[in-house]
């Protein structure tokens, strides 16, 4: 216990923390406990143990190294796409209120016709950009703009996906997509079907009002008012 509490600590130890690996000891003492539960009268109760060690393993296994490599990779390349995620976002959100497109694809050429457009604040985070992105510096501004916007009409197909790494931006894309196009013709209505008798025969003739209702679930309600016969059909 003084080990696993951090009061017990090796020849030297000069970090105020606790042991950092009191988990790989707490594990240990669950995994023996649970090889004598195997043992004994209650060996369910083994199960129960074997779950709290690996608990307590997991919360002191360290990364394994391309796990490691991936995050770091992540959150680079996140830093670097920092002002390129902006621009699309409010390039989208310009879309959604000004514009119709068709589809993601469409939504994508719009925002790079957005971009395309000689704005200062635009222009200066895409060379902000250009420089995160290692564009070759020494190019002329027109040619280091024209690469940074190719780079995110690139980086937009990853992007607008379905397991992209923004989910942000994912679902500003996604509402392109299920956008219907509404000039087409309404589909009409189904008739509702006629009520017939118990021969299949068209009810008799004589004065009468029929309401018939189509229910959401495709459940067809009839109710016949007729003089001719008071009572009502449901």
């Amino acid at each position: 216990m003084s080990i696993i509490m951090g009061s017990t600590v090796p020849r030297g130890w000069k970090d105020a923390s606790t042991f950092p690996f009191k988990g790989l000891l707490i594990s240990a003492i669950y995994l023996k406990e649970a090889g004598r539960a195997l043992t004994s009268p209650t060996p369910d109760r083994a199960w129960h143990l074997i779950t709290l060690a690996y608990y307590h393993l997991g919360l002191n296994t360290t990364e394994s190294e391309p796990m490691a490599q991936a995050r770091k990779l992540a959150e680079k390349n996140a830093a670097v796409t920092e002002e390129a995620r902006g621009l699309v976002l409010g390039a989208l959100d310009l879309i959604a209120k000004n514009k119709s497109p068709k589809s993601i694809a469409d939504a994508q050429d719009m925002v790079v016709n957005l971009l395309e457009e000689k704005g200062e604040a635009i222009d200066e985070l895409l060379l902000v950009y250009a420089d995160k992105a290692k564009i070759d510096p020494s190019s002329p501004k027109p040619h280091r703009r024209f690469e940074a916007i190719g780079r995110i009409r690139t980086l937009m197909r990853d992007w607008a996906l379905p397991t992209s790494p923004y989910p942000e931006i994912a679902r500003k894309f996604a509402q392109f997509n299920q956008r219907q196009d509404a000039s087409g013709p309404a589909n009409p209505l189904p008739e509702p079907p006629r009520p017939e008798g118990a021969d299949g025969a068209e009810p008799a003739a004589g004065p009468a009002l029929e309401i018939i209702s189509i229910r959401a679930d495709g459940y067809t309600l009839t109710t016949r008012i007729s003089k001719a016969d008071p009572g009502a059909d449901a």
